[in-house]
C-alpha cells in the first residue's frame, strides 16, 4: 500500500472543496476496469482493453505506486459530496515532466470534476515530484478537452499538431511550474 507520508512517496491523498484524490487502491479494480474496457469512455483516448490486459495494467500501476518515486502515480477521483469515487487521474512522469490523464465515468462528465481534479494534482505535482512542465493531448476534433485545458490554465503549444506514432494526430497543451504560469484556483 503506497504511504501516506510525504516524506516517503509524493502519491498521498488530496482533498480540495470539490473532490478528494486518493491513490489508487486494490478496491478501485471494478472502477478502473469500467473506464478500460469501456469503449465509449475512451473514444478519443485509444482502443477499450479487453479485462485482462486491464487487470494487468492495473496490478502494474498498483506496484509502481507502492515505489517510493512512482513514475506512474494514478488517483481515483471523487467529488467531495460523494463517496464512490467517479474517475481517475494521472501522471506519466519522464524526468522533470510529465502528461497528465483523466479519466471520468460518462454520468461524472460536465459537472466540473476533471477542472477540480486537475487543479488540485497540479500543483502538488509540481512541489511533490519537482515537475517543471505538464502537459496532455487530445484528439482534435476533441472540443470538451480543449475547453477544459484553457479552463484549468493549460497553454496550447505554438508547434503544429504531431501525430502520435498510430498516425492520429493530436491537440497539445502544457503548463510550466518556472513561468508564472499558475491555474484559476476558482471550480
Amino acid at each position: 500500500m503506497a504511504s501516506t507520508d510525504s516524506t516517503c512517496s509524493a502519491l498521498v491523498e488530496l482533498a480540495g472543496p470539490a473532490v478528494r484524490l486518493r491513490p489508487l487502491a486494490e478496491p478501485d479494480w471494478p472502477l478502473y476496469r469500467t473506464l478500460y474496457t469501456d469503449p465509449e469512455v475512451l473514444d478519443r483516448v485509444g482502443p477499450a482493453l479487453s479485462p485482462e490486459q486491464a487487470r494487468r495494467q492495473f496490478d502494474r500501476l498498483r506496484r509502481d505506486g507502492d515505489s517510493p518515486r512512482p513514475l506512474y502515480p494514478l488517483w481515483t477521483i471523487s467529488p467531495t459530496c460523494a463517496p464512490a469515487p467517479v474517475g481517475l487521474i494521472g501522471l506519466a512522469i519522464t524526468g522533470d515532466q510529465a502528461e497528465l490523464g483523466v479519466l471520468l465515468l460518462r454520468s461524472a462528465r460536465n459537472a466540473g470534476i476533471a477542472s477540480a481534479s486537475i487543479r488540485l494534482l497540479a500543483g502538488h505535482a509540481f512541489s511533490a515530484f519537482a515537475l517543471r512542465r505538464l502537459h496532455t493531448s487530445h484528439h482534435p476534433d476533441h472540443g470538451a478537452a480543449a475547453g477544459l485545458m484553457r479552463r484549468v490554465g493549460f497553454q496550447p503549444l505554438v508547434e503544429a499538431d504531431a501525430e502520435t506514432s498510430d498516425g492520429i494526430e493530436q491537440r497539445r497543451w502544457q503548463l510550466l511550474a518556472d513561468t508564472g504560469q499558475t491555474i484559476d484556483p476558482r471550480p
